[in-house]
């Protein structure tokens, strides 16, 4: 993760970073972390979900947040707002891979 968050760092300034960085982006993994956390639970009866919130309730928080904030979004610095993205796709190649098992 660290190393994650030094390449969004250098990546400052490239268009990519701006795709990354975008409210869409995040919001896209905060829902992409839902389908993934259903497809886990509903395919592997040894899948847990580990937040104390249960599913679903932290994503949803997090998307009201970021659609609540409108354009605040930007004034963000890109590296932080890309981190916050990176986090939030962070679980899902972890949810579909306990989904198949």
């Amino acid at each position: 993760m660290k190393l994650a968050a030094l390449f969004l760092l250098l990546l400052e300034g490239c268009a990519v970073l701006d795709v990354v960085a975008s409210k869409e982006a995040a919001i896209g993994c905060q829902i992409g972390d839902m389908i993934s956390t259903r497809y886990a639970l509903t395919n592997n009866a040894n899948a847990f979900e580990t937040n104390e919130l249960g599913p679903y309730k932290i994503n949803l928080a997090w998307i009201a947040m970021l659609l609540a904030i409108g354009d605040d979004w930007k004034k963000a610095p890109a590296p932080w707002r890309a981190a916050f993205t990176a986090f939030s796709c962070w679980p899902v190649p972890t949810n579909i891979k306990n989904g198949k098992q």
